[in-house]
C-alpha cells in the first residue's frame, strides 16, 4: 500500500466513491487526486493556521469507523469561517462566545479562519442576514450559515469525531451536558453579569445582587455534587465539558467558583487542554493585534 512513516510520502490516486480508509489505518495519510493534492503529511494545507492535526492513531479515530468529515472530491474541503469581536468586550480574557467554538475547533483539529466584526456592523443587514440578533459568532461552512455558540459547537461535535462518544447511550449524556451548561447554570451567571455590568447605577441593584448570588450558589452546589471527584461529567472529556467550562469561566473574576474547590479545579483542568491554550491564545492576539498563532 503507497504510504510511509518516515521519507517522502508517496503518492495515492483515489476513486472519490471509495475514500481510502486503509490508507488511514496505520500509517500517516497522503493523497492526491490528479494534480489537485489535498495532504501532506500530518498537516492541513489552506488554512490560515496550518496546525499538525492528525496522526495514524487520530486518523483511525476521526474517520476509520465514522466516515470522513469531508468526501474525497476533485475539491478542497471548505474552511469554516467564524466572526469574532474585533475589539472584545472582556478584554481578550476569553469570556466570548466565539472562544467555545475556537475551542471545539481545535480539539478536533479543524481550521478555520476568523472574520473581525465591529459592533457597528454586527447590527448592519450583511451580519444580520447571518445572525438575525446582530451578534457573535456565527459560523459559515460552503452553504451552511449557523449561529448559536451551542448550536456550532454540536455541529462541530456532530461533524469530527474527539468530542462526543461512539457509545449512544454516551453521546445521549454529553449531549444533555451541553444543554444543562447553557439552560441551567450559564442563565443565573448571566444575571449576575448584566447586576453588575447594566443595572449597577440603579437603587435596588444592592439588594437584587445578594439574590442572584444564592440562585448562582444553589446551581453551583448541586452541580458540585453530581461531579463529586471526577475529573469530567461523564467519563471522558466531552462537547458536555466544553460548554460547562466555558461556562463556569464566567465566574473566575467574582470569586465564587473558589467556594466549591472541585468546580474550580474541573475548570483548570478544562483551560490546561491544549486546545483551549491554542484558542485562548489566538483570541487574545486579536485583542492585542498580534498575528495568529500557528
Amino acid at each position: 500500500m503507497p504510504c510511509s512513516r518516515s521519507g517522502a510520502p508517496q503518492s495515492l490516486r483515489v476513486d472519490p466513491q471509495f475514500p481510502p480508509f486503509g490508507t488511514a489505518l496505520g500509517c500517516v495519510f497522503f493523497a492526491s487526486i490528479g494534480t489537485c493534492r489535498i495532504g501532506s503529511g500530518p498537516f492541513v494545507i489552506g488554512s490560515y493556521k496550518a496546525r499538525r492535526v492528525t496522526c495514524a492513531k487520530d486518523i483511525r479515530r476521526r474517520h476509520g469507523f465514522r466516515g470522513w468529515p469531508h468526501a474525497i472530491t476533485g475539491s478542497l474541503p471548505v474552511t469554516p469561517t467564524i466572526t469574532v469581536f474585533e475589539r472584545s468586550p472582556d478584554r481578550g480574557r476569553g469570556l466570548a462566545r466565539d472562544m467555545r467554538v475556537r475551542w471545539a475547533l481545535e480539539e478536533v483539529g479543524q481550521p478555520y479562519e476568523v472574520r473581525l466584526v465591529s459592533f457597528g456592523a454586527m447590527k448592519e443587514p450583511a451580519h444580520r442576514a447571518l445572525h438575525p440578533f446582530g451578534q457573535i459568532p456565527t459560523y459559515e461552512e460552503g452553504d451552511l450559515v449557523l449561529f448559536e455558540s451551542g448550536a456550532i459547537v454540536f455541529h462541530i461535535a456532530e461533524r469530527h469525531a474527539g468530542l462526543l462518544p461512539d457509545d449512544a447511550n454516551a453521546r445521549a449524556r454529553a449531549i444533555m451536558w451541553m444543554f444543562a451548561a447553557i439552560n441551567t447554570i450559564e442563565p443565573p451567571i448571566l444575571d449576575l453579569v448584566t447586576a453588575k455590568l447594566v443595572e449597577g447605577d440603579k437603587p435596588w441593584c444592592e439588594q437584587r445582587l445578594p439574590l442572584v448570588r444564592d440562585r448562582i450558589r444553589v446551581r453551583l452546589g448541586e452541580l458540585s455534587a453530581r461531579l463529586g471527584a471526577a475529573d469530567w461529567l461523564d467519563g471522558a472529556f466531552s462537547a458536555g465539558d466544553l460548554m460547562m467550562v466555558a461556562v463556569l469561566l464566567r465566574l473566575r473574576m467574582s470569586g465564587m467558583l473558589d467556594e466549591y474547590p472541585n468546580l474550580s479545579a474541573y475548570a483548570a483542568r478544562g483551560e490546561a487542554r491544549p486546545a483551549y491554550q491554542r484558542a485562548f491564545a489566538d483570541q487574545l492576539a486579536v485583542f492585542a493585534g498580534k498575528p495568529a498563532t500557528g
